[in-house]
Protein backbone atom coordinates (compact mmCIF):
# COMPACT_ATOMS: atom_id res chain seq x y z
CA UNK A 1 0.00 0.00 0.00
CA UNK A 2 2.61 2.31 1.09
CA UNK A 3 4.59 1.66 -2.44
CA UNK A 4 0.72 2.08 -4.36
CA UNK A 5 0.83 5.28 -2.34
CA UNK A 6 4.06 6.72 -3.33
CA UNK A 7 4.01 5.68 -7.04
CA UNK A 8 0.41 7.30 -6.98
CA UNK A 9 2.26 11.01 -5.44
CA UNK A 10 4.96 10.34 -8.22
CA UNK A 11 2.10 9.94 -10.97
CA UNK A 12 0.03 13.25 -10.00
CA UNK A 13 3.31 15.20 -9.70
CA UNK A 14 4.53 14.11 -13.19
CA UNK A 15 0.90 15.32 -14.64
CA UNK A 16 0.79 18.20 -12.55
CA UNK A 17 4.65 18.78 -13.88
CA UNK A 18 3.38 18.78 -17.10
CA UNK A 19 0.25 20.53 -17.02
CA UNK A 20 2.34 23.27 -15.64
CA UNK A 21 4.52 23.18 -19.00
CA UNK A 22 2.28 23.45 -21.45
CA UNK A 23 0.49 26.56 -19.66
CA UNK A 24 4.46 27.98 -18.85
CA UNK A 25 4.47 27.08 -22.84
CA UNK A 26 1.28 29.09 -23.92
CA UNK A 27 2.10 31.99 -21.82
CA UNK A 28 5.55 32.29 -23.52
CA UNK A 29 3.95 32.31 -26.91
CA UNK A 30 3.50 35.71 -27.68
CA UNK A 31 -0.69 36.38 -29.10
CA UNK A 32 -0.62 37.75 -32.70
CA UNK A 33 -4.24 37.38 -32.23
CA UNK A 34 -6.83 36.50 -30.60
CA UNK A 35 -10.61 35.23 -32.05
CA UNK A 36 -13.91 34.55 -30.56
CA UNK A 37 -16.82 33.12 -32.21
CA UNK A 38 -17.85 30.68 -30.09
CA UNK A 39 -14.87 30.03 -28.04
CA UNK A 40 -12.02 31.70 -27.26
CA UNK A 41 -8.92 31.10 -29.37
CA UNK A 42 -5.36 32.89 -28.86
CA UNK A 43 -3.31 32.28 -32.58
CA UNK A 44 0.65 32.68 -31.22
CA UNK A 45 3.56 33.80 -32.42
CA UNK A 46 4.95 30.36 -32.03
CA UNK A 47 2.13 28.85 -34.80
CA UNK A 48 2.90 31.66 -37.00
CA UNK A 49 6.19 31.24 -37.27
CA UNK A 50 5.97 27.27 -37.82
CA UNK A 51 3.83 28.59 -41.15
CA UNK A 52 6.08 31.02 -42.44
CA UNK A 53 8.85 28.68 -42.02
CA UNK A 54 6.89 25.90 -44.13
CA UNK A 55 5.85 28.48 -46.86
CA UNK A 56 9.53 29.99 -47.24
CA UNK A 57 10.72 26.28 -47.86
CA UNK A 58 7.59 26.11 -50.28
CA UNK A 59 8.63 29.15 -51.91
CA UNK A 60 11.78 28.84 -51.74
CA UNK A 61 12.59 32.62 -50.43
CA UNK A 62 11.82 34.75 -47.00
CA UNK A 63 8.45 36.26 -46.71
CA UNK A 64 8.21 39.76 -46.71
CA UNK A 65 6.62 41.58 -43.87
CA UNK A 66 3.45 42.61 -45.92
CA UNK A 67 2.44 38.60 -46.80
CA UNK A 68 3.75 38.09 -43.02
CA UNK A 69 0.59 40.43 -42.04
CA UNK A 70 -1.74 38.93 -44.66
CA UNK A 71 -0.84 35.51 -42.96
CA UNK A 72 -1.92 36.85 -39.72
CA UNK A 73 -5.38 37.73 -41.45
CA UNK A 74 -5.74 34.54 -42.79
CA UNK A 75 -5.24 32.79 -39.55
CA UNK A 76 -8.47 34.57 -38.33
CA UNK A 77 -10.09 34.02 -41.48
CA UNK A 78 -9.35 29.90 -40.90
CA UNK A 79 -10.32 29.92 -36.91
CA UNK A 80 -13.55 31.90 -37.84
CA UNK A 81 -14.42 29.64 -40.50
CA UNK A 82 -13.53 26.83 -38.48
CA UNK A 83 -15.51 27.79 -35.41
CA UNK A 84 -18.43 28.25 -37.78
CA UNK A 85 -18.45 24.96 -39.38
CA UNK A 86 -18.15 22.96 -36.33
CA UNK A 87 -21.29 24.89 -34.79
CA UNK A 88 -22.98 23.62 -38.34
CA UNK A 89 -21.59 19.99 -37.57
CA UNK A 90 -19.93 19.89 -40.84
CA UNK A 91 -17.56 17.13 -41.16
CA UNK A 92 -15.29 15.39 -44.03
CA UNK A 93 -15.36 12.00 -43.61
CA UNK A 94 -12.27 9.65 -44.65
CA UNK A 95 -14.36 8.44 -47.92
CA UNK A 96 -15.00 11.67 -49.27
CA UNK A 97 -11.21 13.28 -48.36
CA UNK A 98 -10.19 9.86 -50.71
CA UNK A 99 -12.31 10.83 -53.16
CA UNK A 100 -11.18 14.31 -53.11
CA UNK A 101 -7.43 13.25 -53.31
CA UNK A 102 -7.73 10.58 -55.84
CA UNK A 103 -9.31 13.04 -57.87
CA UNK A 104 -5.92 15.21 -57.67
CA UNK A 105 -4.24 11.87 -58.38
CA UNK A 106 -5.79 11.67 -61.82
CA UNK A 107 -4.90 15.47 -62.83
CA UNK A 108 -1.65 14.36 -62.46
CA UNK A 109 -1.67 11.74 -65.27
CA UNK A 110 -0.81 7.65 -65.23
CA UNK A 111 1.01 8.33 -61.49
CA UNK A 112 0.46 5.59 -58.79
CA UNK A 113 -0.87 6.31 -55.71
CA UNK A 114 2.99 5.80 -54.03
CA UNK A 115 4.56 8.17 -56.76
CA UNK A 116 1.34 10.82 -55.87
CA UNK A 117 2.29 10.59 -52.13
CA UNK A 118 5.65 11.36 -53.35
CA UNK A 119 5.08 14.33 -55.40
CA UNK A 120 2.71 15.83 -52.66
CA UNK A 121 5.74 15.84 -49.72
CA UNK A 122 8.41 17.24 -52.51
CA UNK A 123 6.26 20.17 -53.63
CA UNK A 124 4.16 21.20 -49.91
CA UNK A 125 7.05 20.03 -47.84
CA UNK A 126 4.51 18.50 -45.28
CA UNK A 127 4.09 14.85 -44.62
CA UNK A 128 1.09 12.90 -46.68
CA UNK A 129 -1.06 12.60 -43.32
CA UNK A 130 -0.50 16.37 -42.60
CA UNK A 131 -1.24 17.45 -46.31
CA UNK A 132 -4.53 14.87 -45.72
CA UNK A 133 -5.42 17.11 -42.42
CA UNK A 134 -4.78 20.17 -44.26
CA UNK A 135 -7.23 19.14 -47.30
CA UNK A 136 -9.78 18.12 -45.22
CA UNK A 137 -9.58 21.25 -43.18
CA UNK A 138 -9.91 23.59 -46.56
CA UNK A 139 -13.05 21.12 -47.52
CA UNK A 140 -14.65 21.67 -44.15
CA UNK A 141 -14.16 25.26 -44.85
CA UNK A 142 -15.51 25.26 -48.56
CA UNK A 143 -18.38 23.20 -47.49
CA UNK A 144 -19.39 25.66 -44.98
CA UNK A 145 -19.11 28.53 -47.38
CA UNK A 146 -21.21 27.03 -49.76
CA UNK A 147 -23.88 26.20 -47.61
CA UNK A 148 -24.12 29.71 -46.33
CA UNK A 149 -24.35 30.75 -50.23
CA UNK A 150 -26.06 27.58 -51.18
CA UNK A 151 -27.96 30.27 -54.31
CA UNK A 152 -24.92 31.21 -55.53
CA UNK A 153 -23.69 27.55 -56.63
CA UNK A 154 -27.06 25.95 -57.22
CA UNK A 155 -27.31 27.41 -60.84
CA UNK A 156 -23.87 27.39 -62.53
CA UNK A 157 -24.64 26.97 -66.72
CA UNK A 158 -22.10 24.24 -68.71
CA UNK A 159 -19.42 26.37 -70.59
CA UNK A 160 -21.52 26.57 -74.26
CA UNK A 161 -19.66 24.70 -76.84
CA UNK A 162 -18.71 28.60 -78.28
CA UNK A 163 -16.43 28.90 -74.98
CA UNK A 164 -14.80 25.16 -75.13
CA UNK A 165 -13.65 26.19 -78.73
CA UNK A 166 -12.33 29.40 -77.98
CA UNK A 167 -10.54 28.33 -74.55
CA UNK A 168 -8.28 25.28 -77.40
CA UNK A 169 -8.02 27.62 -79.96
CA UNK A 170 -5.67 29.72 -77.65
CA UNK A 171 -4.67 27.16 -75.64
CA UNK A 172 -3.96 24.57 -78.65
CA UNK A 173 -0.18 24.49 -78.62
CA UNK A 174 -0.75 23.49 -74.22
CA UNK A 175 -2.51 20.53 -75.01
CA UNK A 176 0.07 18.22 -76.08
CA UNK A 177 1.76 14.50 -75.47
CA UNK A 178 5.24 14.90 -75.26
CA UNK A 179 7.66 12.09 -75.88
CA UNK A 180 6.22 9.09 -73.96
CA UNK A 181 7.71 5.69 -73.00
CA UNK A 182 5.80 2.92 -70.73
CA UNK A 183 7.59 0.53 -69.19
CA UNK A 184 7.73 -2.64 -67.38
CA UNK A 185 9.98 -3.00 -64.06
CA UNK A 186 11.48 -5.02 -61.32
CA UNK A 187 12.22 -2.24 -58.08
CA UNK A 188 13.97 -2.62 -55.25
CA UNK A 189 12.99 0.41 -53.06
CA UNK A 190 15.37 1.97 -51.06
CA UNK A 191 13.84 4.81 -49.20
CA UNK A 192 14.29 5.41 -46.02
CA UNK A 193 16.77 2.87 -45.89
CA UNK A 194 20.71 3.10 -43.98
CA UNK A 195 23.12 2.75 -46.74
CA UNK A 196 24.14 -0.72 -45.48
CA UNK A 197 20.79 -2.07 -46.03
CA UNK A 198 20.80 -0.29 -50.03
CA UNK A 199 24.33 -2.29 -50.42
CA UNK A 200 22.60 -5.55 -49.72
CA UNK A 201 19.31 -4.55 -51.87
CA UNK A 202 22.09 -3.25 -54.72
CA UNK A 203 24.06 -6.82 -54.58
CA UNK A 204 20.82 -8.64 -54.79
CA UNK A 205 19.12 -6.62 -58.01
CA UNK A 206 22.98 -7.08 -59.52
CA UNK A 207 22.39 -10.33 -59.16
CA UNK A 208 19.06 -10.65 -60.88
CA UNK A 209 20.17 -8.54 -63.68
CA UNK A 210 23.23 -10.46 -64.72
CA UNK A 211 20.66 -13.74 -64.56
CA UNK A 212 18.61 -11.58 -66.85
CA UNK A 213 21.23 -10.50 -69.08
CA UNK A 214 22.84 -14.19 -69.63
CA UNK A 215 19.41 -15.98 -70.22
CA UNK A 216 19.48 -17.43 -66.84
CA UNK A 217 16.11 -16.33 -66.24
CA UNK A 218 13.57 -14.30 -68.45
CA UNK A 219 12.57 -11.31 -67.46
CA UNK A 220 8.58 -12.78 -67.47
CA UNK A 221 9.85 -15.04 -64.76
CA UNK A 222 11.03 -12.07 -63.01
CA UNK A 223 7.64 -10.64 -62.83
CA UNK A 224 5.89 -13.35 -61.84
CA UNK A 225 8.08 -14.15 -58.74
CA UNK A 226 7.92 -10.60 -57.94
CA UNK A 227 4.36 -11.29 -57.14
CA UNK A 228 5.32 -13.10 -53.81
CA UNK A 229 8.74 -12.06 -53.41
CA UNK A 230 9.92 -9.54 -50.20
CA UNK A 231 12.96 -8.30 -51.92
CA UNK A 232 11.01 -6.46 -55.26
CA UNK A 233 8.24 -5.73 -56.83
CA UNK A 234 6.95 -5.50 -60.13
CA UNK A 235 4.81 -4.51 -62.86
CA UNK A 236 3.64 -2.06 -65.89
CA UNK A 237 4.92 1.55 -64.45
CA UNK A 238 2.86 3.37 -67.26
CA UNK A 239 3.69 5.75 -69.40
CA UNK A 240 7.12 7.90 -68.39
CA UNK A 241 7.12 11.75 -69.79
CA UNK A 242 10.64 13.38 -70.22
CA UNK A 243 10.14 16.60 -68.95
CA UNK A 244 7.32 16.22 -66.46
CA UNK A 245 8.59 18.07 -63.09
CA UNK A 246 6.82 15.86 -60.99
CA UNK A 247 8.70 12.81 -62.70
CA UNK A 248 12.04 14.15 -62.81
CA UNK A 249 11.52 15.33 -58.56
CA UNK A 250 10.70 11.79 -58.00
CA UNK A 251 13.20 9.72 -60.01
CA UNK A 252 15.74 12.22 -61.31
CA UNK A 253 16.97 13.29 -64.75
CA UNK A 254 19.76 10.65 -64.62
CA UNK A 255 17.13 8.13 -64.75
CA UNK A 256 14.84 8.96 -67.11
CA UNK A 257 17.37 10.09 -69.26
CA UNK A 258 18.91 6.44 -69.14
CA UNK A 259 15.14 4.85 -69.91
CA UNK A 260 14.51 7.11 -73.11
CA UNK A 261 18.08 5.55 -74.42
CA UNK A 262 16.09 1.95 -75.20
CA UNK A 263 14.17 1.28 -77.71
CA UNK A 264 11.38 -0.35 -77.57
CA UNK A 265 11.21 -4.11 -76.24
CA UNK A 266 14.96 -3.63 -75.06
CA UNK A 267 15.40 -5.13 -71.54
CA UNK A 268 17.82 -2.69 -69.46
CA UNK A 269 20.34 -3.77 -66.86
CA UNK A 270 20.19 -2.11 -63.49
CA UNK A 271 18.97 1.36 -63.38
CA UNK A 272 19.03 4.12 -60.47
CA UNK A 273 16.43 6.11 -59.86
CA UNK A 274 16.09 8.74 -56.47
CA UNK A 275 13.47 5.89 -55.06
CA UNK A 276 15.66 2.74 -55.63
CA UNK A 277 16.90 -0.01 -58.30
CA UNK A 278 15.17 -0.96 -61.39
CA UNK A 279 14.95 -3.62 -64.15
CA UNK A 280 13.15 -2.29 -67.32
CA UNK A 281 11.78 -3.82 -70.25
CA UNK A 282 10.47 -1.28 -72.99
CA UNK A 283 6.75 -1.86 -73.69
CA UNK A 284 5.93 1.69 -76.01
CA UNK A 285 7.75 4.15 -77.18
CA UNK A 286 5.77 7.62 -78.94
CA UNK A 287 6.24 10.63 -80.82
CA UNK A 288 5.52 13.93 -79.36
CA UNK A 289 1.57 15.28 -80.96
CA UNK A 290 -0.72 17.98 -80.82
CA UNK A 291 -3.92 16.93 -79.79
CA UNK A 292 -7.19 17.72 -80.88
CA UNK A 293 -10.58 18.41 -78.65
CA UNK A 294 -11.69 15.05 -78.63
CA UNK A 295 -7.92 13.15 -78.15
CA UNK A 296 -7.33 11.52 -74.46
CA UNK A 297 -5.38 13.91 -72.70
CA UNK A 298 -3.06 10.76 -71.71
CA UNK A 299 -2.53 7.17 -73.65
CA UNK A 300 -4.79 5.17 -72.07
CA UNK A 301 -7.36 7.62 -70.41
CA UNK A 302 -10.91 8.48 -71.09
CA UNK A 303 -10.61 12.04 -70.33
CA UNK A 304 -10.58 14.18 -73.70
CA UNK A 305 -8.99 17.86 -73.84
CA UNK A 306 -12.56 18.73 -74.47
CA UNK A 307 -13.46 16.99 -70.99
CA UNK A 308 -10.29 18.77 -69.48
CA UNK A 309 -11.60 22.28 -71.06
CA UNK A 310 -15.12 21.91 -69.83
CA UNK A 311 -13.83 21.02 -65.84
CA UNK A 312 -11.55 23.97 -66.45
CA UNK A 313 -14.08 26.47 -67.42
CA UNK A 314 -16.72 25.05 -64.57
CA UNK A 315 -13.72 25.21 -61.82
CA UNK A 316 -12.89 29.09 -63.14
CA UNK A 317 -16.60 29.58 -62.57
CA UNK A 318 -16.79 28.42 -59.62
CA UNK A 319 -13.72 29.63 -58.36
CA UNK A 320 -14.79 33.12 -59.44
CA UNK A 321 -17.82 32.84 -57.33
CA UNK A 322 -16.20 31.22 -54.57
CA UNK A 323 -14.07 34.11 -53.86
CA UNK A 324 -17.11 36.40 -53.57
CA UNK A 325 -18.96 34.00 -51.30
CA UNK A 326 -16.05 33.59 -49.07
CA UNK A 327 -15.39 37.45 -48.69
CA UNK A 328 -19.28 38.07 -48.14
CA UNK A 329 -18.86 35.06 -45.39
CA UNK A 330 -16.23 36.01 -43.75
CA UNK A 331 -17.18 39.27 -43.50
CA UNK A 332 -20.51 38.70 -41.65
CA UNK A 333 -18.22 36.41 -39.21
CA UNK A 334 -15.97 39.11 -38.25
CA UNK A 335 -19.05 41.22 -37.47
CA UNK A 336 -20.16 38.83 -35.14
CA UNK A 337 -17.04 37.79 -33.48
CA UNK A 338 -14.63 39.14 -31.49
CA UNK A 339 -11.31 39.21 -32.60
CA UNK A 340 -8.59 41.24 -31.79
CA UNK A 341 -4.98 42.13 -33.16
CA UNK A 342 -1.71 42.64 -30.92
CA UNK A 343 0.56 44.72 -33.96
CA UNK A 344 2.96 44.91 -31.39
CA UNK A 345 3.76 41.28 -31.48
CA UNK A 346 4.08 41.26 -35.32
CA UNK A 347 8.06 40.56 -34.74
CA UNK A 348 7.82 36.73 -35.59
Amino acid sequence: MLYRGKKMRYIIMVLLFLSINVVYAQILDKPVATVKLTKFVSIGQRQLLHKVKLLEKQFGRVLSKKEKKELVESEIGEELLRQAAAKKFIKINDQKLDKYLETQRQSLGNVSEDRFREAVEEQTKLKFSDYREEIRKRLVQEQYIMLERKSMFSNIPAPSEADVKELFEKKATEFTNPVLIRFNHLYFDTRNLGSKKIATIKRTAQKLARAIATKKKTFEQALEESLDNVHFSGGDFGYLARDYPEQVALLGEKFITNVFKLRKGNISGLLESKIGYHIVQITDKRSAKLLTLDDPIFPGESQTVRDRIITYLRLAKQQELFAKAYDEVLKELMEKAEVRRFVENYNW
